[in-house]
């Protein structure tokens, strides 16, 4: 950690640059609903840029004119984090990783995007593939949320998706074992409401674990983020 350059941050600077690295994306929008409640969009706007200017963040397009933000080399270089965190997140896991940031960060309920540090001390049973999924945590409840966002197809793919997610992962005992105490809830985030009906019948087509919560998050930025050309 640069404890130089991290010594001239505030308080609330150091809180946004965790947000982003915590969700691994944030927006003016995310931060002015969460963490920054009660400062104007300018207000919001003019810490972003100043961090931007130091390299604590890196902007990118989201949806013309819209931005989002990700680690900087400062801010990488800060928390410890490698290279990559500070490109730009490619055609999937931008709507991948902004549908999950909105879940966490902006639902009705309490909820934490689970860093891979916090799931391997959670469930250190679970292979390393496994862990690049995006999880939450319901902070309420303390239940384990895997997060299946869709980037389009049919209804019925989505739900065979879903399936095979919980397939996969309940052919681990302990996994299995989480499923049916209750501790996990699959959590769907689609584009619009007519799309989650849609999904939640197809889902119930399905045979599931006996435990298994379900929940459908709609975010409708995704509709624009899953029809963007993979040079957009």
């Amino acid at each position: 950690m640069n404890k130089q350059r991290g010594s001239r941050l505030s308080q609330r600077d150091h809180a946004v640059i965790q947000q982003a690295d915590a969700l691994r994306i944030t927006t003016l929008e995310i931060l002015r609903q969460s963490l920054l409640k009660g400062l104007t969009r300018s207000g919001v706007s003019k810490i972003v840029n100043r961090l931007c200017r130091s390299r604590y963040l890196q902007s990118y397009t989201l949806i013309h004119p819209g931005r989002y933000f990700v680690l900087g080399d400062a801010g990488a270089t800060l928390l410890g984090r490698s290279g990559h965190r500070v490109l730009p997140l490619g055609p999937q896991a931008l709507p991948t990783e902004y549908a999950a940031a909105v879940h966490c960060a902006l639902g009705k309920s309490a909820r934490r995007r689970m860093t891979k540090d916090e799931l391997r001390q959670r469930l250190p049973w679970l292979p390393k593939r496994l862990v690049e999924t995006p999880f939450g945590l319901d902070l309420k409840t303390n239940v384990i949320e895997l997060l299946r966002v869709d980037l389009g197809g049919p209804a019925h793919h989505v739900a065979r998706k879903c399936r095979k997610d919980i397939r996969t992962r309940t052919e681990i005992p302990e996994f299995a074992d989480l499923v049916r105490k209750g501790g996990l809830k699959l959590v769907i985030i689609t584009g619009t409401q007519e799309k989650a009906d849609a999904i939640r019948a197809a889902v119930r087509r399905h045979r599931w674990p006996q435990g298994l919560k379900f929940h459908c998050t709609i975010v409708p930025e995704l509709l624009l983020l899953t029809a963007r050309k993979p040079d957009a």
